[in-house]
Order: structure tokens, then C-alpha cells, then sequence
């Protein structure tokens, strides 16, 4: 998926109503978030961002991409600047070098110096790419990016997926990743006692810009990028704070028994859409059946359970009653297909019922873009490609697939990927 994942409560509501033949009282079916207030839409505390921190790696490894002649890496981070020149202020747009420390791009423009090679550090502030560092500085308001070419023999996931945590990710930031092929002729270590033993790459390599933020910035940034960049376009994935795309059909309902009518509400900007199921043919069974529009891998964990609600001197309160029979198994297709059952004895005499389906997963659930597993190499496939002297040992990048599965990870690690509810109102 191109944008990843991306709504991480997302919600439908589809209140089913059970009556005898002819009936036609009417009932009060409360918001959704009345009961549950954790099922509102995510607000949208989190602001466009008023700055912009561009983090340029300036480790070793990244010196190749400023040696080749065709002046590709240069005219990149000249279109880049003006991509986010587009967007914000010059007194609005800081630049900063890092490895292992942290330290301002006073020239400007700045790619003017960030395209010699001489900007690219040997010592030892130099000798490791410190990107949890840099999103551990983030300031709240500012849209934190990053570029890199991802080399790192001692890849720490978990160290940035803590400074991400420490940044408010996935809660009020979403991270996307940008992904570009350029030419380069030079060392791809940090450290330079392999460049003397002749390990030098000549080919194309791939570079990063991740950008950690809002998630309405990040996207006015990427249509930047898509108008202003003219090296081609990049592959792009986006994390954000909500995996799954659309709220109005992540539990599409294919069929209900005893289904006699339906009528879709919109919602409000605080409350999620919902649609009314009048039956009209007595008790029975209710039978849905539902497709779910999930970007993850088939096969994921469903829970359902019901919930009778009451309104109290008009305070809503809720109970939990037995759960509903529910079946999720993979058709030929290779997608995940839902049955739920619920009783009419579950919904008599419990007045409303709220029933709650729920797509629980983790980042492991995340189908990752193909360019992504395409691009990554683990350190035996680099090694061994090293070691034999391929013409192309260096273009791969080491252990990408698993540090974007390891930030998918901390996205949705054990979380509600999306959710469903049904209102049943039996009279």
C-alpha cells in the first residue's frame, strides 16, 4: 500500500432495529460515542505544522551521492528546498547536519554546501547515523524530516521506535517515508577503514527523506514534492496515526436477515457515519456478513460482543451481554471474509444493543509496498554480495524491510485497526 495504513479507530454505524410485524414506535438510538467515548473520530489536535526542520545525514556514507557529475543529488535537494519553500517561510525552515550530533546549516541556500563532498564527516561525531536523536529534538508544531540513506550495520530498531513513541507517534504524528535511486561512487560505511581496503561502491544507490509530523502537513508536503521535484518520482509510503483508509466502508454489511429497510445517517464532525436497519418480520436471527476493506494481511484476529445500553435522567450507560457468534476465514480470493450471528433471544427484553466488531491487530498485519522488500537486504545477503565483489553489492539497503516493519510495528502494535457498530432495538 502506497499510503500505508491508513485510520486507526475507524468506525461505521449501522443500527439494526427488530420489531414485530407492523410496529412502528419509535426509538432513540444514541451517537455511538455516548456509550463508548473512545470511539469518536481521533481529534484533530495536532496542527499543521507552522515550522519545518530539515535533518541532512552527513556521515560518510551519504558522500557518494555528491561525487557523480550528473548533479542529480544536487538539483534533489534544490527542488526540495523549494518544495518546502512553497510551503513555509524562510525564517519558518531550519536545516541542521547530524550523525552523532546535531548541529545547524548556517550557509544558505543550503544545498549549496550540503552538495560538496567535503560536507560529509569522517571523525567520530560522524562515525554513526543517529536518527533517534534527531526525532527525540522534534518540537511540538514542527514538521521533523529526515534524509538519509539508511545505512546502519547495527540497525536499532528500538531505539527509534522509542524516540518515535517520545515524539507522539502514532497518537498526534504520522511518519512517511520517500524513496529515490541516484547514482554514487563512494564509501557506503560510516567509518573509513574499509574505504583503504578499496571497498568503494560505484552504481546507484537508494535514498530516504522520512518526515515525522502532522499528518495534513505531511501530505501538503508530498503534493509539494510531487510538483516541484523534477529527478522523478519518488516511491512514498505513509504511517499515520489512522491504518486504515476509509471509515464509511471498512465493514461493508452484504446482507442482514430480515432486513426490511435502511436509511444512512452522515454523522457529524465529532461522531462517525452510521445507517438504521429496520426489521420488520418478527424475531430472528440476525446474520451479517461483511467484507472488511483492510490494507493488511488476510487472516486477522475479529472479536465482537454486545453491549445493552440505557439512558438514565439522560445519562447513557451500557452492560455486556453474552457474545455474538462470529467467523472470520479467508475466501479464494485471499481476503478475510466475516459472518456474525446474533440471536433474537440476545436482543428481547435488553431493549437497545450495541454490538462492537473489532479488527485487532499488529504490524506484522501491515502488507509492506513491494518496493520496500524489493529494496532491502539483510546482512548476509550484503555480506555475501560484498564478499563476492557484485557489481551491484551496495545497492540494496541494509535491514530496510525490518526497520519499516519495526515503525509499522509501533503504529498498531496491539490496537484496534478498525471497528464496527451495529444497533440492534428490539421493542
Amino acid at each position: 500500500m502506497s499510503n500505508l495504513f491508513p485510520i486507526r479507530a475507524l468506525s461505521i454505524l449501522a443500527p439494526v432495529w427488530l420489531f414485530s410485524l407492523g410496529c412502528t414506535t419509535s426509538v432513540v438510538v444514541p451517537p455511538v460515542e455516548k456509550i463508548l467515548p473512545a470511539a469518536s473520530r481521533p481529534p484533530h489536535t495536532a496542527e499543521a505544522s507552522k515550522a519545518v526542520d530539515l535533518n541532512l545525514d552527513g556521515t560518510l556514507s551519504m558522500q557518494g551521492f555528491a561525487r557523480p557529475s550528473d548533479g542529480r543529488f544536487s538539483q534533489l535537494l534544490q527542488d526540495l528546498d523549494l518544495s518546502f519553500s512553497a510551503l513555509w517561510r524562510p525564517d519558518q525552515i531550519s536545516y541542521h547536519r547530524f550523525g552523532s550530533i546535531i548541529e545547524a546549516i548556517p550557509q544558505r541556500p543550503f544545498y549549496v554546501a550540503a552538495s560538496s563532498e567535503g560536507f560529509f564527516k569522517g571523525s567520530k561525531e560522524y562515525a554513526t547515523t543517529r536518527i533517534d536523536k534527531v526525532f527525540r529534538a522534534s518540537e511540538p508544531g514542527h514538521l521533523t524530516v529526515v534524509m538519509t540513506d539508511l545505512f546502519e550495520q547495527d540497525l536499532d530498531i528500538s531505539s527509534i521506535q522509542q524516540s518515535l513513541r517520545a515524539s507522539h507517534f502514532p497518537e498526534r504524528s504520522s511518519l512517511a517515508i520517500w524513496q529515490w535511486r541516484m547514482p554514487f561512487s563512494g564509501p557506503i560505511f560510516d567509518f573509513d577503514f574499509r574505504v583503504r581496503e578499496g571497498r568503494i561502491y560505484t552504481g546507484e544507490r537508494y535514498l530516504y527523506m522520512l518526515a515525522l509530523g502532522p499528518k495534513e502537513s505531511i501530505e501538503k508536503l508530498r503534493g509539494s514534492i510531487d510538483h516541484n521535484v523534477t529527478i522523478g518520482k519518488p516511491n512514498y509510503f505513509l504511517l499515520p496515526s489512522e491504518p486504515v483508509k476509509s471509515s464509511a466502508d471498512w465493514l461493508p454489511i452484504a446482507q442482514t436477515a430480515n432486513t426490511a429497510l435502511k436509511t444512512r445517517h452522515a454523522g457529524d464532525a465529532d461522531s462517525v457515519p452510521y445507517s438504521v436497519y429496520r426489521v420488520s418480520r418478527g424475531c430472528s436471527t440476525a446474520e451479517l456478513t461483511a467484507r472488511p476493506q483492510l490494507s493488511a494481511a488476510p487472516g486477522g484476529a475479529y472479536q465482537a460482543d454486545l453491549l445493552a445500553v440505557a439512558n438514565n435522567n439522560g445519562k447513557w450507560s451500557s452492560r455486556r451481554l453474552s457474545d455474538p457468534d462470529i467467523n472470520s476465514t479467508v475466501d479464494r480470493s485471499g481476503h478475510d471474509s466475516v459472518k456474525i450471528k446474533v440471536s433474537c433471544q440476545a436482543v428481547m427484553g435488553s431493549g437497545t444493543v450495541l454490538l462492537r466488531v473489532r479488527r485487532v491487530g499488529t504490524g506484522d498485519d501491515i502488507v509492506l509496498p513491494p518496493w520496500v522488500t524489493a529494496s532491502s537486504a539483510s546482512s548476509m545477503q550484503f555480506n555475501d554480495a560484498l564478499n563476492r565483489k557484485q557489481s551491484d553489492w551496495g545497492e540494496k539497503t541494509l535491514n530496510l524491510a525490518p526497520l519499516v516493519r519495526g515503525l509499522a510495528n509501533t503504529a498498531t502494535d496491539q490496537t484496534t485497526m478498525a471497528i464496527a457498530y451495529i444497533y440492534f432495538v428490539a421493542n
